[in-house]
């Protein structure tokens, strides 16, 4: 009996939404799916199945109600070529934001929030506006997100654009100078596109579809971060090596002891006017994951000093390493 109580509540849905026979078909067997899932999980809450059914046919609410708000989806739900151009733009900003990500996580050594959550606020709520058969709760709501997302996301690429100004140095003072946005104007754009995406994610009626672009952007997310983070193991392995090396030879009185190879001596990096000995040649023997590691004498011994090690997955980049002041770095 509960079972037919639940192909009642689809029959009813399915004639109620009209349409094309086919696709009132497979939304209905998409809301029969939400249904026993509600269903099980009752079960599992320890009701009989009867009462589990009807609480799941309770939170699911009237069929006609829901076939209307189905209905109410803007743009047109069906129109094969309007969603065709609606999933070829959606998909086209996913691979620019996989883009955005992978040049930004480059610039960092790592993972830089204060950068990947404003990327994805500002595309995420595109994406979901653009996405087609997503039904929404409020017809009103899509309409009032579709004019907040063009407002935001033109705030956005304001803020993004002056993101990828180049550092400014002061050479009377030495101090660097950011061109960029402040750290108050990039956590306000974050939090009002956060609460932008929130507000279309609860908007969204079926949570199946939530769920489902949830894990599509950590998925996104993922994919960029982890070949980073595989790289910067490899990164701390090479550093502890050269460590290592250089620490063996110094003395109890913070001294160095052992001979080194004759070295170059090359102008130190930045604002710095010294002369430096460049210790490249030191690595030969070592066992690394690297061969483009350029390293030279920043303190006192060989033991304080600063390197630069390409990154595999951008050559243009580096991770940078000063041992002398602790702080590692990504530069371009």
């Amino acid at each position: 009996m509960a079972e037919h109580d639940l192909d009642d509540y689809v029959s009813t849905l399915e004639q109620a939404l009209g349409g094309a026979r086919d696709q009132a078909r497979a939304i209905g067997d998409e809301v029969r799916a939400d249904l026993e899932a509600h269903r099980d999980r009752f079960l599992a809450e320890g009701c009989d199945e009867k009462e589990a059914v009807r609480r799941a046919l309770d939170e699911m609410g009237n069929p006609f109600e829901l076939a209307h708000r189905m209905r109410a989806e803007v743009p047109p739900f069906d129109g094969l070529p309007l969603s065709g151009v609606r999933l070829t733009l959606a998909l086209a900003i996913v691979a620019w934001v996989a883009l955005l990500l992978y040049e930004f996580r480059a610039w960092s050594y790592g993972f830089p929030p204060e950068l990947v959550l404003p990327v994805l606020g500002l595309h995420l709520p595109v994406v979901l506006l653009l996405w087609p058969r997503i039904v929404w709760r409020d017809r009103l709501l899509y309409r009032v997100s579709l004019g907040g997302a063009a407002a935001l996301v033109a705030l956005g690429f304001v803020v993004m654009g002056r993101m990828s100004r180049p550092l400014v140095y002061d050479l009377d003072s030495g101090a660097v100078q950011d061109a960029g946005p402040s750290v108050i104007e990039i956590m306000v754009l974050a939090g009002l596109l956060g609460v932008l995406a929130v507000a279309l994610l609860a908007a969204i009626q079926r949570p199946r579809q939530r769920r489902v672009a949830v894990l599509a952007t950590l998925a996104v997310v993922l994919a960029v971060e982890l070949p980073f983070q595989v790289e910067e193991a490899l990164f701390r392995r090479d550093l502890a090596t050269i460590r290592r090396h250089f620490a063996a030879g110094v003395t109890d009185d913070g001294g160095y002891e052992r001979t080194l190879a004759i070295h170059p001596r090359v102008p130190a990096t930045g604002p710095d006017t010294r002369v430096v000995n460049d210790l490249t040649s030191e690595l030969a023997g070592l066992d690394l994951t690297s061969e483009n590691i350029t390293i030279r004498q920043e303190g006192e011994t060989p033991a304080e000093f600063a390197l630069f090690w390409a990154r595999p997955l951008r050559p243009t980049s580096s991770i940078g390493h000063s041992e002398l002041h602790g702080t590692t770095f990504a530069t371009d």
